[in-house]
């Protein structure tokens, strides 16, 4: 029963996230608004609101820990992530004099 749960959960959030793309999309083209900014936003909108769902279900529940954990955790990984594959591709230059203070915040 928690495998179909988890299965179904994970279906509808992709279900959801394509209707919230698509929605957004035809509601941006005739303002002609163009494809890279609706990529930009309705996606990272598409792609948040599963995470949106989670923290309001679980602040709305009383789990305030799990809303805190789940934005802390989820924005931690995306910058981290993000900063590992921009760094694969082109190496991230430090300014000599910041390299300490950059430094000591690694872990």
């Amino acid at each position: 029963m928690d495998l179909l749960s988890t299965l179904a959960g994970l279906v509808l959030a992709v279900l959801g996230a394509k209707i919230l793309v698509d929605g957004g999309t035809a509601i941006a083209k005739p303002f002609g608004i163009p494809s890279v900014v609706i990529g930009a936003t309705v996606v990272a909108f598409g792609t948040s609101m599963p995470e949106f769902t989670v923290n309001v279900h679980s602040a709305l529940g009383g789990n305030t820990d799990l809303a805190l954990g789940n934005i802390l955790g989820s924005n931690m990984f995306n910058i981290a992530f993000i900063i590992g594959v921009s760094s694969l591709i082109t190496p991230l230059a430090v300014n000599p004099p910041n390299r300490l203070r950059e430094a000591s915040v690694q872990i």
